[in-house]
């Protein structure tokens, strides 16, 4: 507490300084990007008390700078904001690294800060870690909005690798899904914007074209036929005549004559004197021997 103290007396002794050394319009300039805590609090900036989730340190360091740069803060300002949202464990960290700063003579600067809070509190092995998942990062089943959002999150460890827009360019097309990349690519776009807008499109053009293919593959296997239509012959369904051979008073139900429908002349051909096959009823021996 006594660091932060030490901190607002010196701010408050600087703004003392420019009323007695700047000109009143000059002092107005200066003074407009001053900051209070209140105004920094009303930005609801997240307090940190330490955290074993990787991820949250870094969220929380990206936090501040966005209040930080809304309110334009001075160099001094940045420090004394940030530690006045540490607590618990956090607090007791900042103000053994205060006072190492103070004990060897350097002054603690906001990049210096946040190189010792990465190393407390997102380690270099873990940074390894996502710089390894940057590196093998390939869109698969995320849509192109995912695959952007897990590219951006992913290259804050690697900057040296994205630094050049054409190489975070050729990183971001080379990881998309083949069907769309090979569309983005003949393009030959310069920025990043361009290349995540044209995949965007490419993507919403696929996946309308893959959702017409279905449509029709349905059209062409439904039955061609409407429902209700008495008309309609199941082809696998055999004739009334097959499933009931005779009629009601157990005669053939083609000729009338005593004997089941598939025996009878009509359907074998046979000769509807003798029975036999291979002359008709007018040239049956038979009839000509009466």
């Amino acid at each position: 507490m006594v660091g932060l103290m030490q901190m607002q007396q010196q701010v408050q002794q600087q703004q003392a300084q420019l009323l007695q050394t700047q000109p009143q319009q000059g002092l107005e300039e200066q003074c407009e990007h001053r900051s209070s805590i209140a105004e920094f609090k009303r930005l609801a900036p997240p307090a940190f008390q330490g955290t074993t989730e990787l991820l949250e340190a870094d969220n929380w360091l990206t936090e501040m700078e966005k209040a930080f740069a809304v309110l334009r803060c001075w160099d001094d300002e940045i420090l004394l904001f940030a530690s006045y949202m540490l607590q618990g464990e956090a607090f007791n960290w900042w103000q053994m690294l205060e006072h190492k700063f103070e004990h060897d003579g350097e002054p603690l600067t906001w990049d210096k800060f946040r190189k010792a809070f990465y190393d407390k509190y997102f380690p270099r092995s873990v940074r390894t870690q996502k710089e390894q998942e940057f590196i093998h990062l390939k869109q698969r089943s995320m849509t192109v909005a995912e695959y952007e959002a897990k590219f951006t999150e992913l290259a804050k460890f690697v900057p040296k690798l994205v630094e050049d827009e054409q190489d975070r360019v050729h990183k971001f097309e080379m990881g998309l899904k083949t069907e769309i990349r090979k569309q983005v690519v003949p393009y030959e776009l310069t920025t990043y914007a361009a290349v995540v807008n044209k995949a965007l499109i490419i993507e919403r053009e696929v996946n309308e074209a893959f959702a017409e293919r279905e449509r029709n593959q349905k059209k062409r296997n439904r039955p061609e036929f409407k429902g209700g239509n008495k008309n309609f012959k199941n082809p696998a369904q055999k004739p009334n005549k097959d499933r009931n051979p005779k009629n009601k008073n157990g005669k053939c139900s083609k000729c009338g004559g005593n004997h089941e429908f598939a025996n009878c002349p009509w359907v074998t051909g046979s000769c509807f004197h003798c029975g036999q096959k291979g002359h008709k009823i007018a040239d049956c021996p038979q009839r000509n021997e009466i």
